[in-house]
């Protein structure tokens, strides 16, 4: 069983090294991360290669030869992804250390089920005056829960 863990990145310096972190904090060991930076300017690149090499098994590092975007850089991400699975990191973001584990359970448990989602928990300040009520509505519009399969929408623990 393997999870290609895909992180989309661009100019995240100084998030990138926690978000890889948190991936390779993870209880569940059988994922393989991808880190796709979409042409950065900034030392993103550098912290990535530093990580790399004290993680050569856990990481691979793919780069955009220009500004594709996030959809462009998780794109170049499944290209090369060789998982059973696939899971998406935003650079900025953080997992906590039984994500992967319980998901990959949950999943195998479960076969119907295709895909999933997490709950999401503010760290840092928040200048977006999102609640965790407004949040979810702007993520998920009442038309996408009106118009989508009960077996999709399945919310496990975080």
């Amino acid at each position: 069983m393997l999870v290609s863990v895909i992180i989309p990145t661009y100019n995240r310096e100084q998030w990138i090294e926690e978000a890889i972190k948190s991936v390779l904090s993870q209880s569940f060991s059988g994922f393989e991360l991808l880190v796709v930076d979409d042409f950065s300017n900034d030392d993103t690149q550098r912290i990535v290669g530093n990580l790399i090499l004290q993680y050569p098994d856990k990481i691979r590092f793919f780069g955009n030869e220009g500004k594709k975007g996030v959809s462009g850089a998780r794109n170049t991400g499944l290209k090369h992804a060789r998982g059973n699975y696939i899971s998406f990191l935003d650079s900025d973001d953080l997992w906590e250390e039984d994500k992967l584990r319980i998901q990959i359970e949950f999943l195998e448990r479960n076969c119907n089920i295709k895909a999933l989602f997490s709950g999401v928990s503010f760290f840092g300040e928040v200048n977006e005056g999102y609640g965790r009520a407004r949040y979810v509505k702007e993520l998920f519009s009442d038309r996408f829960w009106e118009n989508s399969d009960e077996n999709v929408l399945v919310e496990i623990g975080r």
